[in-house]
């Protein structure tokens, strides 16, 4: 299963899927807005989910809200990247549901390591 990268803004995006692709996993299908992702994850099943906050239309942490509401989408791993690094920001995606949160710019070496928490099964070179 791929995972899915909600940003809007382009060059970000880009970014963060050359990152992805780098260290060795599918390229993720990207939505450029919480409505766009919505769509996409009524139709794809998705082992988790990369999610800015800061998006046009519903934000992000609206989305967080969504999914953990809703039985279907309740256990997916979803990972804020963001530039919003207040402790009260990062409390209020911890509280909304949010598995893990890292503030923009995120560094190689720790997207690695957050995606390896967020979905251990689809870590490069393991095994099943």
């Amino acid at each position: 299963m791929p995972l899915l990268l909600v940003e809007d803004n382009g060059l970000a995006a880009r970014t963060m899927i050359r990152q992805i692709e780098r260290l060795g996993y599918e390229t993720p299908h990207h939505a450029e807005s919480a409505e766009q992702a919505l769509d996409m994850l009524r139709k794809t099943t998705y082992s988790g989910v990369l999610l800015d906050w800061m998006l046009p239309g519903m934000s992000g942490v609206e989305l967080l809200r969504f999914m953990r509401g809703s039985r279907r989408y309740a256990d997916t791993p979803i990972l804020m990247i963001t530039g919003k690094q207040k402790r009260e920001d990062v409390m209020e995606a911890v509280r909304a549901g949010a598995t893990d949160y890292v503030a923009k710019p995120v560094p190689l070496d720790l997207l690695e390591e957050k995606l390896r928490d967020l979905v251990p099964a689809l870590a490069p070179g393991k095994v099943e």
